[in-house]
Order: structure tokens, then sequence, then C-alpha cells
């Protein structure tokens, strides 16, 4: 078959970039309830939040810029849109695990991209807050930020996230988002 293919799970666990005993623990039911909930209401925000979070995630990671597909293509915004809504659904389980590395592969992120976790996390939760301003609450951006931590762990990012910006992303729930000119 000569058409590429965008295989949404792992073959083998030789494919999974966390070693075998070090899976993410499943999160907390109220965090995963409320952005099931959220996702649901928002799904059709989903490619714009998709398109979002690319250029987001570009501006705060400049090197990674040349690595990342093009955020004004459908084809990658679809993908994008695809495994968030999927590892959402099927967050704390195997198949979350298997959509988040298939993100990560798309957004071409190795283990040694560490320094790329808190700007990740930080893009999702700018995306998604610009797409949603209405839904917008402290309690949706912590339970956003555990699945995004959630994921960056099943993504086999190494863990760099600080108290400092834990804090810059809480104080920005409450100021509304500038956009950039």
């Amino acid at each position: 078959m000569s058409r590429r293919t965008h295989n949404t799970t792992p073959t083998d666990h030789t494919s999974l970039n966390t070693p075998t005993g070090s899976l993410p623990e499943p999160l907390n039911g109220a965090h995963v309830q409320l952005v099931r909930t959220h996702l649901s209401a928002s799904s059709a925000a989903l490619q714009n939040f998709a398109e979002h979070f690319l250029r987001a995630l570009a501006r705060r990671v400049p090197g990674l810029r040349a690595q990342l597909p093009d955020p004004a293509l459908r084809g990658t915004q679809r993908h994008v849109a695809y495994h968030v809504a999927m590892l959402t659904r099927y967050l704390g389980t195997d198949r979350s695990l298997a959509h988040a590395q298939d993100l990560g592969r798309l957004l071409n992120l190795s283990p040694a991209q560490s320094e790329v976790r808190e700007p990740l996390r930080q893009a999702f939760l700018e995306a998604w807050s610009t797409q949603t301003p209405e839904a917008w609450t402290p309690a949706l951006s912590q339970a956003w930020s555990s699945t995004i931590e959630h994921v960056a762990q099943a993504m086999g990012l190494p863990q760099t996230h600080t108290h400092e910006a834990d804090t810059t992303i809480r104080r920005s729930d409450t100021q509304p988002l500038r956009r950039a000119a």
C-alpha cells in the first residue's frame, strides 16, 4: 500500500516510549469527568483547538517549529483533534496511552525533549481557554493540566513540572488571555 496511514495503536510494546511498569496511574475521577464533559460540549471547537495548540506550541518552543506538522493543514488538525478526543475518552487506560504516544509521534516528540513538557501543557491550556472562554474555569484548567501531565508522562517526556509554572497557569485562569499581535 503506497498511501501513508496513521496508526492509532502501537503494534507492540517496543514502540512505546515509557518503560514497562512506569505507566501513569489513572487520574482522579472528578478531573476525568470534568475534562470529558468539557470536550463533549466543545467538540465543534476541536479543529480550531488543534490549529491553535500547534501554533502555541511552536511559539513556545522555537526549535521545535521545523519539526512540527503544519498547523494550517486540515489533515494535521484532524489528527491532533482525533487523538485529543480519544486520549481524553480513554483516560487512565492502555487505549489512552496508545493515543498519547501517537500524538507524541505526530508532534515528533521524544523522551530526550523534556523541555517540551511544560510548553506542551501551556499550549494545551492556552488553546482550550481561547476556544472555550465561556466555559473556562480554574477547576477546568486544573483538570486539563492533570490530563496533560498524564499525557506527557505517557509520551515518555520526563517530568519538569514546577510549582512556579503551576502558579503561572492558575494566575492566568483569572485574567483574560492576551492574543499575540
